[in-house]
């Protein structure tokens, strides 16, 4: 990770420089197509934490969009609060060939 600005927050959030880049990610979501075969894409509600088995349980997740995100591309959606709740809530791993992410995690949003 080379751009400062990212790696200053990274340090205020921990309290501390010394911060490791475990990866980077790119999820491809081609538009809509309404006459396509296969179904939407999207990603799954999921805590990365959960996949990661890191110890301790110290993550930040950087999320940039590289278009521009809204409601009807598919923007980022949350679930209010369960960054505060401190654990991983339970995640569904069923095949949906909708999810993008690998083990096709899923939470039901509250």
């Amino acid at each position: 990770v080379k751009n400062e600005r990212l790696l200053e927050i990274a340090g205020r959030i921990f309290g501390s420089n010394d911060i490791l880049h475990l990866s980077s990610t790119v999820f491809t979501k081609p538009p809509l197509d309404k006459d396509a075969l296969d179904p939407p894409k999207r990603v799954g509600y999921h805590q990365d934490l959960l996949k990661w088995n890191l110890t301790p349980g110290k993550v930040l997740t950087c999320w940039l969009a590289v278009d521009d995100a809204d409601v009807e591309n598919g923007c980022l959606h949350v679930v209010p609060g369960t960054h505060a709740q401190g654990k991983c809530m339970d995640h569904t791993t069923n095949y949906d060939p909708s999810n993008v992410l690998m083990a096709y995690q899923d939470i039901e949003p509250v």
